[in-house]
């Protein structure tokens, strides 16, 4: 699986500058995370479906990645600092508004 990040803007990468904001010992968790992600792809452990909506969370350490499978890539969508057993709504918000925009992308360039 190939693991890409979304740029809603094209050039503002929200992902990438999440995980530049952490610590340098959780930025290497992260890209350690993602390359499992990229070798078992939804089989990573730390990878799970959120139930209800059409992306998956990858849980590292606080750190929570939303992402959206599509064919053999996973588009990391949004990053954030989970406090609560729960991923906020306004989290998802978020994600499914650049799920959205990258639907919306990958069918007028696949079309």
């Amino acid at each position: 699986m190939i693991v890409d990040y979304w740029t809603s803007s094209g050039t503002h990468n929200y992902v990438s500058e999440f995980i530049e904001a952490q610590d340098p010992k959780t930025q290497k968790k992260i890209v350690r995370d993602l390359e499992l992600v990229e070798s078992l792809g939804t089989g990573f452990a730390n990878m799970k479906k959120l139930r209800g909506y059409n992306m998956h969370e990858v849980k590292i350490k606080s750190c929570r990645l939303l992402c959206a499978i599509r064919g053999s890539v996973c588009w990391l969508l949004h990053g954030f600092i989970k406090k609560s057993n729960q991923t906020p709504p306004r989290e998802i918000a978020t994600a499914l508004k650049r799920m959205s925009d990258l639907d919306k992308y990958l069918a007028l360039n696949l079309a």
